[in-house]
């Protein structure tokens, strides 16, 4: 079996996982995440999960050719 890929770890993803199932956790990690949604005390801490969440995401699709 192959290592697992450490940047698709860091988002709870299979590097073999299908588009949708990408999609489905980015959405999932996008509404859990979003600093809006956090009390003023959170925000920043939640903007930079978010962000880093995010880079990770459109670094995955880059690799994989989603658009």
């Amino acid at each position: 079996p192959q290592e697992p890929d450490p940047l698709y770890r860091r988002v709870g993803l299979d590097r073999d996982c299908p588009e949708f199932v990408f999609r489905a956790v980015r959405t999932a990690y996008r509404k859990a995440c979003h600093p809006d949604h956090k009390p003023p005390h959170l925000k920043a801490a939640a903007e930079r999960k978010f962000k880093d969440a995010e880079a990770v995401f459109s670094e995955i699709a880059s690799r994989r050719g989603f658009a």
